[in-house]
């Protein structure tokens, strides 16, 4: 009687994990998946099309970029001449009006991370790196107008999450380095240049292109909070959004397990999973 006591004990203690498990990653979607216009995790491996794990269908096409280790899983990397992806102008990634941008990057060079072209023209609102060594951002106006850009100091050759936001209703824009902001202003409202084309990498009207590596690039529709950056930046846009495979697969090793442990205790509660 005690040897089964402690089984069932063991067995309870193997399910509480095992829910853990399954749920951990959905416990910090607190983001709403549908605010993401464009969600680029570079987990392929291979091949030339970057996926848009947002559901939008914004595939991007990868022009000379080579998949690498990344900080989360793998990312793209770039030679800091002539590599770039390109996502094609659609309704679905015009927000107009608010905006977020946030990426994981290595840098060594400056460079384009994000960069929208206006339809008639070349500048759209964009987050680059640039000399000597800042993250920057502008917010483009609609009629391709420049407004005040902001930037904040950033070490080359190291990882840095990197944010970017603008709300139409405040006329802030905001920059984030490491989850922290580190500059604001208010720039005044207006609608932006987001009509157009997405480049990474490389603009391909400016010479300069950026070096190494980028990953989990992210654009949404509505401002984020410093908070909701945070946990992008600490937990990782999958887990944040589920927008990938990865929680059935954590969910199938779970039931792997919790069968596994059931069996050996001559239990049948694993179909019950």
């Amino acid at each position: 009687m005690k040897f089964k006591g402690k089984a069932r004990l063991a067995l309870i203690c193997v399910s509480i994990i095992v829910i853990s498990l399954i749920f951990a990653g959905q416990s910090f979607a607190k983001i709403d998946p549908k605010t993401a216009v464009g969600i680029w995790l570079f987990d392929e491996g291979k091949g030339d099309i970057a996926k848009d794990s947002s559901g939008n269908g914004n595939d991007g096409k990868i022009n000379g970029a080579k998949f690498s280790n990344g900080k989360i899983s793998q990312a793209l990397s770039f030679d800091g001449s002539d590599d770039f992806v390109e996502i094609p102008a659609r309704v679905s990634l015009d927000t107009r009006l608010h905006i977020t941008i946030a990426a994981w990057i290595y840098p060594t060079k400056d460079g384009p991370i994000v960069n929208y072209q206006h339809p008639g023209g070349r500048w759209g609102t964009h987050l680059w790196i640039t000399a000597p060594s800042n993250l920057f951002v502008r917010v483009i106006k609609r009629d391709g107008a420049f407004t005040t850009h902001l930037t904040c100091p950033i070490s080359l050759k190291a990882w840095h999450h990197v944010a970017t936001i603008y709300g139409h209703s405040s006329g802030v824009v905001s920059l984030f380095l490491d989850g922290k902001e580190c500059n604001s202003l208010n720039i005044g409202v207006t609608e932006q240049s987001t009509h157009g084309p997405v480049f990474m990498g490389k603009a391909p009207w400016d010479g300069r292109a950026f070096k190494e590596l980028i990953d989990e690039v992210a654009i949404f529709n509505v401002v984020l909070s410093k908070e909701e950056i945070q946990a992008i930046m600490n937990k990782g846009l999958s887990s944040i959004l589920a927008v990938s495979p990865r929680l059935y697969y954590q969910h199938a090793r779970a039931s792997t397990i919790f069968a596994h442990v059931a069996k050996r205790r001559g239990d049948t509660m694993a179909s019950r999973l």
